[in-house]
């Protein structure tokens, strides 16, 4: 049961990040007239260029992005008890 529970709050969050992203997406593209969706040339090279970057190499501007995102599934842990501090889990 608990690791159920774990399933769905992770996949909540997950489903947050991803609407976020989604929203970011449509706010740089466009409709075309057949329902289909184009993005602007400028953000598809930018984010093929940054898809393919190990994390370790990105700037801090970038890993401060991915950490933004990583620290809302720190505090699902820690609202439900599972972590005891930001480097342990509880069992």
């Amino acid at each position: 049961m608990r690791e159920n529970k774990l399933v769905e709050k992770i996949a909540e969050q997950s489903h947050k990040s991803w609407s976020r992203w989604m929203k970011h997406l449509f706010e740089n593209g466009f409709m075309d007239f057949d329902g289909g969706f184009t993005i602007n040339s400028f953000s598809v090279e930018k984010w093929i260029t940054k898809m393919n970057i190990p994390y370790e190499m990105l700037s801090e501007q970038e890993k401060e992005l991915d950490r933004f995102e990583a620290e809302k599934y720190l505090e699902i842990f820690k609202k439900e008890g599972w972590l005891k501090d930001d480097r342990s889990f509880t069992e």
